[in-house]
Formats: C-alpha cells, sequence, structure tokens
C-alpha cells in the first residue's frame, strides 16, 4: 500500500523553483521569465463530458486556425481535464504536429473520410460510465455491484466504531448500576477535584491579563476542556452512587467514625459544598495567580490579585451550592430511571459550573480586560458544545429506538400530513405565473433556499435514524437470542444494566467493535475501495484508449497544415488489448511523468480544507493543487516531483501504482465528494462519507507537515481518515491530505495560469451556466485578485446582451519578486446559442431548450448530443474567426476577437436552410 518515507526526507520544492524546472521543460532555450514575454495558456473548463466535448470542437477549431502551437500551457479542471488528458496522451504516443493535423483535418491520415481513432473511441464510449445502457446489461449491473461492493467494505470499517461509540452512553448507565462503596466514592471525588483544579490553574496561565501564555488550541482543549468536562462526568458516577446508600450507614461501611462536623455537613450539604467550593476555588485560583506570575516574571497589583480571589471564593460558593441542587433534583431518578439520570446528570453539572462562573466574570470586572472577557467567552463555548452532543447522542441511544418505534403510526401519518402541506405549499408556491423578473427572482432565491432547509432536515432525520438502528443493531448484539429481540428488550437493556454479567458482556462487545474495526481498517485501502477507481478505470478507457494504436506514417505532403510532418513518427503502436470480460485495458493509462512536449499540462485540482482555521477560507474550504507532467503541490504546502510523489520505493505488483495521467483526470473530475470545497455542507458530507460517495484521492501532504507521507500511495489506517472525512476534519495541516474536483476551489483552470504570469489566456467556460450569471468566472476573479493582487477586467457585455460567443479583457500584473507589471490579455468563450447554428445544432437545441447547458449531472451522451456539442465548439471557433480561419498567432487571434465583437448578430438573408451542417 506503501513505501516507508527516506531516512532523510528532502524539503518540498518552492514555486520558484517548480516555475523554474517548468520553464526549462517548455522551452529550454527561451530564457523567459513570465514578464512582459511570457506564457500563453490555454483554460478547459470544468463540466463533465458536456464540458469535454465542447472543447473537443474547440481543440478542433484552434488546430484548423493553427492556434493549438501558440499554446505553452494547457490547464484544465474536472470535464476539460477528460480532453486535456486526452490530447496529452495522444501527442505523448506521437508526436504534436502529427496530431495537430489530424484534428485540423477531422480526417484519419491513413483513411481519409474517416475519423481519427482517438475521435471514434471517444464517441464509442459516449456514455462513458455504462456504454450500453438500459436496466437489463451488464454494465449497469456492473456499476451497482461495484457500488454495493465497495460501500459494504467501508461499513466494515466505520460501522463498529460508530456502534462502539453509542455503546458509551451505555457504560455511564452501566457504571452508576454499580453501586460501589465509600472509598470508590472518596477516589472518584478526588480524582475529579484533581481535574478542574488543573483546569483552573490552566485558566490563569492562560488568561490574557495574567499569564497570556497563548497556548495552542489543542493544549486548551488537553488541559482545559477534558479536566473541566472529566469532573462533571465523574461527579455524576460518584452522586450516583452515593445516592443509593445513606450516608451515616456508608461511613459505617468504612470503618469510618461519626465526627460531629460530618453529621452537620451531611445534614446540610448545600451549604458544606458552598464553604467547600469557596476554599476550593480561590486556593486554586491562588496556585494558578502563583505560577502566572513566575511565568511573567511580573507581580500583578495586589488589588488585582484580592479581586481575583475574592469572585474565586464567591463563584465557588455559588457553584458547589447549584451543584449540589442540581444533584438533588435528580435523585428520584436514581436506581427507578438510570436512562434519563445518565442523560441529564453531567450537562446539568456542566450549567452549574458555567452558572458559577458568570458570577466570577462579573465580580472581576474591574480587575480584568476586555480581552479576558473574550477567552471566558470563547472556554465556555466549548463545554456548551459538548454538552448538546452528550444530550443529543443520550437522547438517540436512551430514548430513541421506543420513541421511533412506538409511534411509528402517528409518524407515518404526520409524514403524510406534512407531505400534503409541503406539496399545496410549493404548488402555491411555484404557480405564481404574473411575477415581475424582480419578484421572480425572490421568489427563486426563496424557493432555494427551502429546497436547502427541507434537504437539512431530510438530512437531519436520515442521521438520527441510522444512528438508533444502528443503536438497536447493538442491543440485539447484547441480546443474544435474535429470534426473541424486540424494542421492549432494548429498553429493559438500559433499565436493568445493573447486573455484572451484563456490565461485563457491554465491555467485551466494546472491545470487538473496536478491535474488528481496527484490525479491518488496516486491510482497506480508503483510496482503493471508493468509487474512484470505478470512475478513474472508465475515463481511462474512454478518453486514453483511443490513442493507443498510431500508424507509422511519413507524411511529406503538409503544406495543407504548414507543418512538417516527415520526421514525426508514433512512439506507440501496439493495439489494445481489453479483458474479454471488463473491457479494460491498463495500457491505456499513461504515466503523467511522459507528458513533456508543449503544451504543457497543468491539472487543476482542489485541496479541501474544510477544519481550517482560516477566517477568510470559512467559504472556500479549498485551496489549488496541481499534478503536472514535473510537480504535484501547491503554492500554500509546496511540491514534490512527479516521478517520486505517491510512487513506493518498494516493487508493486499493480501498473501506475504512482500518479498517472489517468489518476489525475479522476481526482481533477471528482466533484462528487463528501467534501468539496466551498460546496460543502456538514449533513450532506456525512451522508456522502457514510454511503461513500467519494471520487476523490487521499495523497501524502507535499509540505513539510507530511512528515514523509509524500511517497506513500495512501493512509495506512483507513478508520481515521474516513471519520477525518464524515465530519468535515479535512485540513491542510494534517499528514494525509483530500484531493477532490478542481471545481471545488476554482472551475476555469484561470488562477494557476494567472499565478505563471501568462500574457495571453484564452478561457473556454463550459460550464452549466443557461441563465449567464458567470458564477465560475466570479469565483475565479475574486480568488486571482484577492490572493494573486491581480486584476482580470472583462467586459461581458457581448455575451449578455448581443449573445456573442466570446469577450475579452485584460490581466494587469503586478510588479513582484523583481519581475515588472505589465498588462496581459485573456479571451474569455462560452457556449452560446444566436439560433444561427448549423441546422443539425439547431434541430438539437429545438428539441432540448437547456442545451448547451443540460446539466453536469447528465454524463450519458447520446450520439446527437455528443455530436451537438462538439460541432458547437468547432462551430464558435468558425463564428469568432468569421470563416477565414488560418490566424498563426495569437495577435491575429485578438484581431479577429475583437473584429467579431463589433459585428452585429444581423442574419441577412439567410434562412434555416442555409445552415451549414458541414464539419
Amino acid at each position: 500500500m506503501s513505501g516507508s518515507p527516506a531516512q532523510n526526507d528532502p524539503a518540498p520544492l518552492t514555486l520558484d523553483k517548480v516555475l523554474e524546472e517548468e520553464r526549462n521543460a517548455i522551452d529550454p532555450q527561451s530564457g523567459r521569465s513570465g514578464g512582459s514575454d511570457g506564457y500563453t495558456a490555454l483554460c478547459l473548463s470544468g463540466g463533465g463530458i458536456r464540458s469535454a466535448t465542447f472543447n473537443l470542437g474547440i481543440l478542433q477549431g484552434l488546430a484548423k486556425a493553427g492556434l493549438l502551437k501558440q499554446f505553452d500551457y494547457l490547464s484544465t479542471v474536472s470535464g476539460g481535464g477528460y480532453i486535456g488528458a486526452w490530447l496529452s496522451a495522444w501527442i505523448a504516443r506521437s508526436c504534436f504536429p502529427y496530431v495537430n493535423h489530424q484534428l485540423a483535418s477531422q480526417q484519419d491520415v491513413q483513411n481519409p473520410g474517416t475519423e481519427p481513432e482517438p475521435i471514434r473511441q471517444l464517441r464509442n464510449f459516449s456514455n462513458y460510465l455504462s456504454p450500453k445502457v438500459g436496466l437489463m446489461n451488464a454494465d449497469t449491473w456492473t456499476l451497482a455491484a461495484t457500488f454495493i461492493r465497495n460501500m459494504l467494505i467501508n461499513w466494515a470499517v466505520i460501522l463498529p466504531f460508530l456502534a462502539a461509540a453509542l455503546m458509551l452512553p451505555r457504560f455511564m448507565i452501566h457504571v452508576v448500576a454499580l453501586n460501589c462503596g465509600f472509598w470508590p466514592i472518596v477516589t472518584i471525588l478526588s480524582l475529579g477535584g484533581l481535574m478542574v483544579f488543573f483546569s483552573i490553574i490552566y485558566e490563569a496561565v492562560d488568561l490574557p491579563s495574567l499569564g497570556n501564555a497563548k497556548i495552542e488550541k489543542v493544549c486548551f482543549k488537553i488541559c482545559f476542556l477534558t479536566p473541566f468536562l472529566g469532573y462533571a462526568v465523574l461527579f455524576a458516577i460518584a452522586w450516583g452512587w452515593f445516592v443509593q446508600h445513606e450516608p451515616l450507614a456508608l461511613l459505617a461501611s468504612a470503618g469510618l467514625s461519626r465526627p460531629y462536623l460530618l453529621d452537620s455537613a451531611i445534614a446540610n450539604l448545600k451549604t458544606a459544598f458552598a464553604i467547600m467550593g469557596a476554599a476550593y476555588h480561590s486556593a486554586a485560583w491562588g496556585v494558578g495567580l502563583t505560577i502566572a506570575s513566575i511565568r511573567t516574571k511580573q507581580i500583578p497589583h495586589p488589588y488585582k490579585v484580592l479581586w481575583f480571589l475574592f469572585s474565586a471564593a464567591c463563584s465557588g460558593a455559588l457553584g458547589g451550592y447549584l451543584l449540589i441542587l442540581s444533584a438533588e433534583s435528580l435523585n428520584h431518578l436514581i436506581p427507578n430511571d438510570l436512562p434519563a439520570y445518565a442523560c441529564f446528570a453531567a450537562p446539568l453539572f456542566i450549567g452549574a459550573f458555567l452558572t458559577a462562573g458568570l458570577l466570577q466574570v462579573a465580580l472581576v470586572r474591574l480587575a480584568s480586560e476586555e480581552t479576558d472577557r473574550e477567552w471566558w467567552a470563547s472556554a465556555a463555548a466549548h463545554p456548551l458544545i459538548v454538552t448538546c452532543l452528550w444530550l443529543a447522542g443520550s437522547a438517540l441511544v436512551y430514548y430513541g429506538p421506543q420513541l421511533f418505534f412506538s409511534h411509528i403510526s402517528t409518524l407515518q401519518s404526520t409524514a403524510v400530513s406534512l407531505f400534503g402541506i409541503f406539496s399545496g405549499a410549493a404548488t402555491a408556491f411555484f404557480g405564481h405565473s404574473d411575477s415581475t423578473p424582480a419578484s421572480a427572482r425572490k421568489e427563486e432565491d426563496l424557493k432555494k433556499k427551502g429546497i436547502n432547509l427541507l434537504m437539512s432536515l431530510a438530512a437531519l432525520l436520515f442521521i438520527a435514524t441510522f444512528l438508533i438502528l444502528l443503536s438497536l443493531g447493538t442491543s440485539w448484539i447484547l441480546e443474544g437470542r435474535p429470534d426473541n429481540f424486540s424494542i421492549d428488550h432494548h429498553v429493559l437493556q438500559l433499565h436493568n444494566s445493573c447486573k455484572k454479567e451484563d456490565y461485563q458482556l457491554a465491555l467485551y462487545t466494546f472491545g470487538c467493535f473496536i478491535l474488528c474495526g481496527g484490525l479491518i481498517s488496516y486491510f482497506v485501502d480508503i483510496n482503493r475501495f471508493s468509487l474512484h477507481c470505478m470512475y478513474r478505470n472508465r475515463l481511462i478507457r474512454s478518453y486514453l484508449g483511443g490513442s493507443r494504436k498510431q500508424p507509422v506514417v511519413n507524411m511529406t505532403a503538409a503544406a495543407q497544415t504548414k507543418e512538417d510532418l516527415a520526421p514525426c513518427v508514433p512512439k506507440m503502436t501496439d493495439e489494445r488489448a481489453p479483458n474479454p470480460l471488463t473491457g479494460f485495458d491498463w495500457k491505456d493509462n499513461i504515466d503523467m511523468s511522459a507528458l513533456r512536449e508543449r503544451p504543457f499540462h497543468i491539472i487543476n485540482i482542489a485541496l479541501n480544507v474544510a477544519a481550517d482555521e482560516k477566517l477568510s477560507w470559512q467559504q472556500r474550504k479549498a485551496e489549488s493543487f496541481t499534478i503536472s507532467p514535473l510537480h504535484a503541490g501547491g503554492k500554500e504546502i509546496g511540491y514534490r516531483p512527479i516521478n517520486k510523489y505517491a510512487a513506493p520505493q518498494s516493487k508493486s505488483l499493480l501498473p501506475h501504482e504512482g500518479i498517472s495521467l489517468g489518476t489525475a483526470m479522476a481526482i481533477s473530475g471528482a466533484a462528487a465528494s463528501p467534501n468539496m470545497g466551498y460546496h460543502s455542507s456538514p449533513l450532506i458530507t456525512f451522508i456522502m462519507a457514510l454511503f461513500n460517495l467519494r471520487l476523490g484521492w487521499w495523497l501524502g501532504h507535499t509540505g513539510d507537515k507530511g512528515g514523509g507521507t509524500w511517497r506513500n500511495t495512501g493512509p495506512k489506517w483507513s478508520a481515521g481518515i474516513m471519520f477525518r472525512e464524515m465530519f468535515g476534519r479535512t485540513s491542510d495541516h494534517y499528514k494525509y491530505i483530500y484531493l477532490s474536483d478542481g471545481g471545488h476551489f476554482e472551475n476555469l483552470g484561470l488562477y494557476e495560469m494567472a499565478l505563471r504570469r501568462c500574457r495571453f489566456i484564452v478561457a473556454i467556460d463550459a460550464g452549466c451556466d443557461e441563465k449567464k450569471s458567470f458564477e465560475d468566472l466570479g469565483n475565479a476573479l475574486r480568488k486571482i485578485r484577492i490572493d494573486l493582487c491581480t486584476t482580470v477586467t472583462l467586459d461581458l457585455t457581448p455575451i449578455i446582451d448581443k449573445n456573442k460567443r466570446c469577450a475579452s479583457g485584460t490581466i494587469d500584473y503586478p510588479a513582484v519578486d523583481g519581475k515588472p507589471a505589465f498588462t496581459g490579455r485573456i479571451v474569455y468563450i462560452k457556449p452560446v446559442i444566436d439560433e444561427k447554428e448549423p441546422a443539425d445544432i439547431y434541430n438539437y437545441y429545438r428539441a432540448n431548450r437547456t442545451f448547451p447547458h443540460e446539466p453536469t449531472s447528465d454524463q450519458w451522451f447520446s450520439e446527437s448530443q455528443f455530436e451537438s456539442y462538439r460541432m458547437l465548439g468547432f462551430h464558435t471557433m468558425k463564428e469568432i474567426l468569421a470563416n477565414n480561419w488560418w490566424c498563426g498567432s495569437t495577435g491575429r487571434f485578438l484581431d479577429k476577437v475583437e473584429a467579431y465583437m463589433k459585428k452585429t448578430n444581423g442574419r441577412s438573408n439567410e434562412t434555416d436552410m442555409d445552415r451549414s451542417v458541414g464539419c
């Protein structure tokens, strides 16, 4: 699965080093530095097979115009990566002049009148996921079988750990039901007292106006939050034991005498705990103040010390009083209703502590600062979060099954009623036909919010139901008699947990869950048993397999394309030899490092950072990550050589164990993933991870934080990674990073080209944008301006008002790192229907009015659909170039773009019958 890291792990490559090596690979003799003589780039956007097919037509048009050879960089995202990988593989297996000639002529060199084999392969596999459509065919059932197999294997890792977590509330009942004597109670209380004493000391040391230690957040969780919560749980256990005994008899059982003060304390517990709380809290604060003074080498003003100690005594007294008051309010639950006690005791005690803390904050106002109050507020937020999770988890385990099944008939009728209400409301809501455009937009926003709310509620209901059923599953296992199991047994198990054998059985079962999950986690590779491999294999077959067989040619009649093809001899001439059953041939794939010819391919990927602490990144939740023929990584974390990244040092039985072109293409197109950059949602993330709806890929960190994991092909233990993914804890601070669809960060591929300061960029935006909202473009321009201080100015009026197919603009690069400021140019092309298209495209448009913005979820293209998108891309270039194809330079192309945008859209005397159907 992975190789061991080198003893002396080299430092990651910097962005400057990466760009220098890219320049040498593109043109070793030029010495260009990325200034005004910088590079040119072609950007192919995401959008699934829709984008890939439209961009195929664009590539054919660029080749015919002599422009394809003008580009130094090819930057692709998602669906644009499909066709970009197709082009790069074809070039790698033959040569650029030969491929350019084939694209320009749109005919096979050896067989005039037929398309080149790589294009025929695309047509054959336009339904690339399941080439043969229909319910009763092997392709469809293979997809279903793969999904179910991988989901069940992932469940074998996830469910044991979730079941073990759901058993934790049961242990609270088991422990309280043990009914221990005097010395265990004293031990538990002493341990809890030490824990809370330690947390108070930490509070004084870290408080800004005292110790101001500014300790890392993880230390706060270990040194403050854990002891604070631990004391609440331990006191709940100790009190549960205490109230099951008569206090004086408890003393006698331990062989202790009955002093007068002890009798008085037992008779007045509230007063006794108030006094002890005052003394204990002020003593802890005294120690904390002393340590803070030693650490800062400053003695605080005596007035400040006295105020802190006085407020600590007062809040401690209130805390002790509230602690006993809340504890006594739960006495009636022991031992009659242990689940209720286990559910509410610890949260009540946490509430008592926090309430007492409010008094301290109020009293110490004159001796504290605003930063202290902010610290206290932030510190209180974490116990509140844990309290809510405790209550929710305990309620699901204790009461969820009984509530769910005892009211199943009520739930059914309620669901039907709610369905009727929502249906009626939706009918009324969507039925307005006389709305003005402004009100329509408002209604549309409200609809979207309503749908999102319903989806969130549905997701929440599903998660709750799933956890309830899983809790019932643990009861079924503990019951030992599955044929006699019912909901009553589940409830009885919780209420009758005082038996020693029940406690031992639960403990053994818990251990078995952990052991089973951990063992399976070691053998299950999270990457191999996701949907990624299924998705990747089919993309490779469709987009990389067609260029396997290349005829050995010796072209001399090259005047047609102004190319010298004579020295061009294809590098690979073997035919595909697919497995008869699966149809796959692993030789279809190609190593990423084999792509060394221009245009230099940059595959854009999103590195998900859903748990990142950068406040400005709360919306994007991702950063840019690229894979090229030379490197893999990102400017935020560093880069690694592509021939060593994810390449184990030990011999592997699997081909292309490292980063291949097929793997990079599939990661870049991994749209369906639990963590999806700025599309991420916590509830949806949980459900998608649970059902293994993951097309992304886990790889080692390319920076210093990786600790050598960058050589590994994936994590060694999948369980921790799965739960990081499930709870949205992806980050670039962990040794493994989660990579997904480049569109989850930026869907045009513009960002990385602006980072490389390209002087001329052609960006093809084939995203789903029927309303011309330019979401992908706006997202790209914002991030380029924020991160790179580079302003891209585009006048979109020709596209919006005149229904033109492109717009042009400028890129203002700032002076940076000794490079002068300069202005580059950009041409932005978008699929548009102006009803001047060839007849076959117009026919498809009339039958499918969302064309050319059919949903990206449609990855099964018919023959007419494929050809309509391809031909629209080719026709777009034809319209921009005004039928006079040859350009040969970016300058002439810009002139033609400007002329096209100034031209009116008049149809002259053209009729529908005048539309050309030709290529």
